[in-house]
């Protein structure tokens, strides 16, 4: 009995090797891959937002806005609420793990 015991330890051994040999692999191919994609993070600092499209008649007088109309808030301005409500429907347990949550990754993968 002692000897099937060592006999799967070491093929659960090997397999898990294995496995996370491929997965680090794969992870590696899909950075790899994707990296010249990726536009750089000085261009996150610097974003321009679109202005609607304003339709004015003869006289001077606005029409119509045609378009997505943003209007950037600073982080302090955004309530606590939503801040809340943003953290609980993306991550319930976000105060509770150290910023990777194992838990949620087991379950996805």
């Amino acid at each position: 009995m002692d000897i099937k015991l060592k006999k799967l330890t070491k093929y659960f051994l090997v397999f898990s090797v294995g496995a996370m040999s491929a997965v680090f692999m794969m992870a590696s191919a899909a950075y790899l891959y994707l990296a010249p994609l990726l536009p750089e993070a000085e261009t996150y600092k610097n974003v321009r937002l679109e202005t609607p499209l304003r339709i004015y008649t003869s006289d001077g007088r606005l029409i119509d806005e045609i378009g997505n109309r943003r209007n950037p808030v600073q982080f302090d301005d955004i309530p606590g609420v939503l801040i809340n409500a943003l953290i609980a429907t993306e991550d319930v347990r976000f105060y509770s793990h150290p910023g990777v949550d194992i838990q949620s990754l087991i379950r996805g993968l």
